[in-house]
């Protein structure tokens, strides 16, 4: 054979084998996952490089061989009965189980006995009850300031969910002194240059509120408000803020004033956030569940190995098959996740809004639901970190000549750190933005890049689909 022919031969061979694997994949990820816009582009592109392939050398060319046309029997049409998708038969199923409310959100039912037990509790501490009544002397006083409570309840239960997560420890269950400050601070409740109301006043009214036993009946080992204490504390410090400062004679007025004129325009914006709104949006949705479904034995081999190791959250409360803040923290390290992309909040965050609600934390079966998260808890954290994180299109990931994302973002970030600088740097957006692409996308790649961890880290070899705990222990053990 000539040596140009042979020369010619290598470049169609090389180019064909490499566009032909990528157009087999693209094929491969389109059959077995939902499937958007940009993939049928990214398949499209690809299989238009296959067809554009061309042998050639500068020759005339020989006869032309005579055409064989393959006869085809036909195949009947098999028309098959789609069953409508529905949460009781998705992956988020046990939620039901697992949730207190016994439902998949905090339903509106539940939300009010949780309200109305913690001002029941809240009305005994400390005499809140005298405390009203000598404040302002209504008859309906204490009636309409829970009145005023239950039309806020979701919006004071996020804010005390997203500013217990701030502080320095391992508790992001209760809200500290330093958070209580912060709040305090961006709603600018104090007013500069008074006597009674300033941020000394503040100060003693959280010493107050704290002072006694916490959930469980135990005396309190930090200055930490739990739920109850919290109710309590809104109404005495609208008192302290609007009825001592003699702007206001009427305490649910005070209250409702300090909730819709001081928290709601001025908290911080992770504090308005919606549990109901984003699990429908960006969790209980057929594209996400055929994501997990198709990941979830990997996924469970993950939660699983994790939720075996040292939880710190007490004898009682520790079990095994549940997986504890300390764990999803190790996990969170273990997989190199924090980064400029991804912090330490966003990582608090996605634990915390991943919980469901409890109505009675006194109770030990309770309290193990608020320190630890159950397997379809961590399926929300992972929808969680998918949206926080900066990922790749479908696009980006074919125009770079990787597989999946979680291969592409392991070679950019260990063998190319100035190229996975500059994709950050084009990519990142905020977290209140727009994501760039369908979430069940972000969540298949936040699947592949934790499974490719494992398999680069651990040095296995399996498909994406199927980690097995023994390959999770290995990977386990050589991150400890």
């Amino acid at each position: 054979m000539p040596e140009h022919a042979i020369v010619a031969a290598q470049v169609f061979d090389e180019a064909h084998y490499k566009h032909q694997e990528r157009a087999e994949r693209q094929l491969k990820v389109a059959g077995r996952r939902p499937t958007t816009d940009e993939q049928h582009r990214v398949f499209n592109r690809a299989l238009r490089d296959v067809a554009n392939d061309r042998y050639f050398v500068p020759e005339l060319a020989g006869e032309i061989p005579d055409i064989v046309v393959r006869q085809f029997k036909s195949v009947e049409k098999v028309e098959a009965v789609v069953q409508p998708w529905s949460l009781d038969k998705s992956i988020w199923k046990p939620r039901k189980a697992w949730a207190e409310s016994r439902d998949y959100h905090e339903t509106e039912a539940f939300l009010r006995s949780c309200l109305e037990l913690d001002w029941e509790l809240c009305l005994v501490s400390h005499n809140t009850r005298g405390f009203l009544m000598k404040q302002d002397e209504s008859a309906h006083c204490i009636s309409a300031c829970f009145d005023v409570l239950w039309d806020n309840a979701e919006l004071i239960y996020s804010i005390y969910d997203f500013y217990s997560t701030l502080g320095s420890t391992d508790d992001i269950f209760h809200m500290n002194l330093n958070a209580f400050k912060a709040l305090i601070d961006d709603c600018d409740i104090y007013v500069p240059g008074s006597k009674t109301c300033n941020l000394t006043a503040f100060d003693q009214l959280f010493i107050l509120v704290n002072a006694g036993t916490d959930e469980a009946g135990m005396q309190k080992k930090g200055r930490m408000l739990d739920r109850r204490e919290w109710i309590e504390m809104l109404v005495r410090m609208a008192v302290l803020r609007f009825v001592s400062t003699g702007e206001f004679t009427s305490v649910p007025a005070a209250l409702r004033q300090l909730i819709n004129f001081k928290f709601l325009p001025h908290v911080n914006r992770h504090a308005l956030y919606d549990r109901r709104m984003y699990r429908n949006e960006h969790c209980y949705i057929q594209d996400v569940d055929d994501i997990l479904q198709s990941y979830k034995e990997s996924l469970m081999a993950i939660f699983t190995i994790y939720a075996r190791g040292e939880g710190h959250v007490g004898d009682q409360m520790d079990d095994l098959k549940i997986l504890s803040y300390v764990e999803w923290k190790d996990m969170v390290k273990d997989f190199k996740l924090i980064g400029n992309d991804f912090t330490t909040t966003e990582q608090d965050l996605a634990f915390t809004w991943s919980r469901m609600r409890v109505l009675d934390d006194r109770k030990l079966a309770s309290r193990r639901k608020v320190h630890q998260i159950c397997f379809e808890d961590f399926l929300e954290v992972i929808v969680h970190c998918a949206c926080f994180m900066c990922l790749p299109t479908d696009m980006q990931i074919y125009e770079h000549g990787f597989e999946d994302a979680g291969a592409m973002i392991l070679t950019l970030r260990n063998d190319r750190p100035a190229e996975y600088a500059a994709f950050l740097s084009q990519n990142m957006r905020r977290s209140d933005e727009p994501l760039n692409q369908p979430v069940f996308r972000l969540v298949d790649h936040m699947c592949t890049l934790m499974i490719r961890t494992v398999m680069q880290e651990a040095k296995v070899a399996t498909d994406l689909e199927g980690l097995t705990l023994e390959q999770m222990e290995l990977f386990r053990k050589k991150c400890a």
